[in-house]
This record gives structure tokens, C-alpha cells and sequence, in this order.
């Protein structure tokens, strides 16, 4: 199923404090989609009605606006999870990934990033609190050094994964994938040449991470998660769909700019398998 893409409203996807998005429509109506956006709106909820995903990618190292005024964006707890880092770099992208965040979700919502609400799932998944979640929106993140997605849909689950290939991690893929990859998958890899397989490997950790997300369970399921070596070597730039566990999703590898990214949304309607 080859979705269509399509550049986000200009006014919403310049850039600036709320990164770059783009809209991926694979073509199905949610189930029950809430009531049609307002004018006012209209360019915050564009794709989303008719099955699409916004995918939003933030540039955590550029920063145009001083972190002050990115850290009075965040609530209470998330100042105290940032306050935890040892190191300045990573204190720096963890509020800016919270706060670009916070601004993009705030577009959607209609109101201030500071105002957001979040809660929190059996496996720390973060979700919008349900007094502010009456169109049920549903998002997923991800950061990898400068480089975070934040990926938004309606009334289904998501998930997103972003990893830049840094040298530590392509000198390590090997030992990663045969701890934590499907044994098919380990041997799909190991039949590759060795630079195909440590891109394939990306792709592989990507979508699996991306699919762990979409099911609120984080890497605690990584092991148990079905083999996608095959959706990985799929180069028709679409998506595959995959059933699994009585569930179908649309799984796609997403090319950024010096980092590979993957989304997983779960298929609803007649279309998903029973």
C-alpha cells in the first residue's frame, strides 16, 4: 500500500521553533474521526481526517530560541527529569525535544505548549491527558543525538523511531542484533555483504523500536516482536502492512538527513485484517 505524500501547510511547516513536517496518507478513514476542523484549524488537522499522519522531524542542536525560555515550557516533572542529566548536551536536547514538541502538539490543541497535560502508560508512554484529548489525538517521539521525530494521528496507535548511525553504533550493530533481533533476522543480516547489513541493520532497529512504540510496551517486547527483515528490504519507498498478535499495521522506513527513521500506525477500518 503506497501511501501519498505531501509537503504540511507552508504556514505550519516552515520550520523555525516548531521543526519541518509532512503528511504520509495511507488512504483509510479512522474509525470515528472527531467533528471537521474550523477554519482557524484547518491546517493543523490536514490529512489527519482522512488517515494520514503528520511526521515532524526537530533540529535539537541549532537552536534558534534560548533554553530558558525552552525549559518554561515544560512541566514540573519533566524540569526535574532534565535536571538529572549529568551532562550539559543531553540536559540541552532533552528540553528542546520536550518543548519543539510541546509547540507542534500545541497547534493541534489549540492552546499554549505550557498548558499541555500529559499522562502516562503501564510502560511510562506518554499520552495526552483526556480532558484535553477529546479529538483523541495520538503521538509518538523519538531523538537520536540532534536529530527528534515526533509523529501524529487519530484515534489509532503510533509509533516512531529515529537513530543517526553514529561509528560507536556501527561498530556495535552486530553484537546488538544477535541480542536483541529475531533469529530470522540475524540470519537475513549476516547473508548480506558487511555495508548492507549495517544499513539493513538500521532499518531493522528503526522499525522494530517504531513498533515496540506503537504498542505502549517500549523495548521491554523488543524480543518477542515479530521478524521484519522483510518489510526492511522493501525499497518501494511505501508501506507494508504486517499482522500480528490480531492487530495490522502499516510499517514505512522513513529517509531523514544524515539519520534513518520508521513509523508504525495501526491500520483500522475494513480494510485490517480480523
Amino acid at each position: 500500500m503506497l501511501p501519498t505524500e505531501q509537503l504540511l501547510d507552508a504556514a505550519f511547516a516552515a520550520g523555525g521553533p516548531c521543526g519541518a513536517g509532512r503528511v504520509l496518507t495511507f488512504g483509510q478513514e479512522p474509525e470515528a474521526g472527531p467533528a471537521m476542523p474550523t477554519a482557524d484549524d484547518a491546517c493543523s488537522w490536514r490529512g489527519l481526517l482522512g488517515g494520514g499522519v503528520h511526521v515532524w522531524t526537530m533540529d535539537l542542536g541549532a537552536d534558534r530560541i534560548d533554553d530558558a525560555r525552552h525549559l518554561a515550557l515544560l512541566d514540573l516533572e519533566e524540569q526535574e527529569r532534565a535536571a538529572r542529566f549529568a551532562f550539559p548536551v543531553h540536559r540541552q536536547r532533552f528540553i528542546r525535544r520536550h518543548a519543539i514538541g510541546r509547540r507542534i502538539l500545541a497547534r493541534y490543541l489549540d492552546c499554549a505548549p505550557e498548558e499541555i497535560r500529559f499522562a502516562y502508560g503501564d510502560y511510562d508512554k506518554p499520552c495526552l491527558a483526556p480532558t484535553q484529548n477529546q479529538r483523541c489525538l495520538q503521538f509518538s517521539a523519538s531523538s537520536s543525538e540532534d536529530v527528534g521525530c515526533l509523529a501524529v494521528t487519530l484515534n489509532r496507535a503510533v509509533g516512531v523511531d529515529v537513530e543517526v548511525p553514529t561509528k560507536a553504533k556501527r561498530e556495535a550493530w552486530r553484537s546488538v542484533a544477535e541480542t536483541a533481533f529475531h533469529r530470522d533476522e540475524v540470519a537475513a543480516l549476516l547473508r548480506l555483504p558487511a555495508e548492507r547489513a549495517g544499513e539493513m541493520f538500521f532499518r531493522l532497529w528503526t522499525l522494530k523500536e517504531a513498533y515496540c512504540k506503537a504498542l505502549g510496551t517500549g523495548l521491554q517486547s523488543l524480543e518477542q516482536a515479530p521478524s521484519l527483515h522483510q518489510i526492511a528490504a522493501d525499497d518501494s519507498g511505501g508501506a507494508c502492512p504486517l499482522s500480528h498478535l490480531g492487530r495490522t499495521w502499516l510499517c514505512q522506513s522513513l529517509a531523514l538527513p544524515n539519520s534513518g527513521a520508521a513509523l508504525v500506525v495501526e491500520q483500522r477500518g475494513p480494510s485490517a485484517a480480523s
